[in-house]
């Protein structure tokens, strides 16, 4: 009998769980809930400052001079993207942020111009509805930055970088698309045959994946490829769980 109560009394020990033990989980517990707590605080400091700074910059763009930095800035780009873009990606001045706002305003004059010239009636029916699409067709290249940016801006635990560096270093890799919606203006002349510039904006999307594999393996601070495709493709996979939810409003983030 003895022995069955001392066999019972370690079995019910066993299953109780202990103080340490207790103490353990909660404290597990405390430090996610404080994780969550400074990813949050820190996302929030991260948008009020690139607010801020948007606001700044913007205010004080000599338009012409930007204008011939731009040009000169895409030029440079070209002949040697993968050098420019470890440059932006390492710049903790926001050098080069008030150049991607004005690649990305540009962008978004271009496509607009390309989804007028798509309409042949834009001001005589559904004014409405045309512009609400133009609207829509401006927000997706920008708001694709943005949440590339805040993916990285999330994931990015050992070489953090700041939201601007983000955006700037991103829109680099979106440099092609841009180039891409230049050409593509060539549709308004009405050619009979688009083959070309069709051939050439799905090159430069192409173009545009490797070099944001390039920006982002930058952002991180990663030295091995076979490491950091995973978190590439993770990246990758969370973009277009965003564009699924986005494309609902019909707009379609690149």
């Amino acid at each position: 009998m003895e022995e069955n109560n001392e066999n019972s009394t370690e079995e019910i020990k066993d299953a109780v769980p202990s103080n340490n033990e207790n103490v353990e989980a909660t404290q597990g517990k405390e430090e996610t809930e404080t994780n969550k707590k400074i990813d949050t605080d820190e996302l929030k400091k991260e948008t009020t400052d690139t607010i801020n700074e948007v606001k700044s910059k913007v205010k004080n763009v000599d338009i012409k001079k930007e204008s011939k930095e731009t040009t000169n800035f895409v030029v440079d780009f070209v002949k040697n993207p993968i050098g420019k873009i470890k440059e932006i990606a390492d710049n903790t001045e926001n050098k080069y942020f008030i150049t991607a706002i004005f690649i990305v305003v540009i962008w978004a004059i271009l496509i607009a111009i390309s989804t007028i010239s798509g309409y042949s009636h834009f001001f005589k029916y559904n004014f409405g509805d045309h512009i609400l699409t133009v609207i829509k067709a401006i927000i997706a290249p920008v708001l694709g930055i943005i949440v590339i940016a805040l993916i990285a801006l999330m994931m990015n635990k050992e070489n953090k970088k700041t939201l601007i560096t983000n955006i700037s270093t991103i829109t680099a890799t979106k440099i092609p698309l841009f180039l891409a919606a230049i050409v593509n203006l060539l549709k308004i002349f009405k050619l009979r045959d688009t083959t070309i510039i069709t051939a050439f904006s799905s090159f430069c999307t192409v173009i545009s994946t490797v070099l944001l594999y390039f920006g982002l393996k930058e952002l991180f601070g990663a030295k091995e490829d076979e490491k950091f495709i995973k978190k590439f493709l993770i990246i990758e996979a969370i973009f277009y769980v965003a564009y699924f939810v986005i494309s609902f409003l019909g707009i379609y983030i690149k």
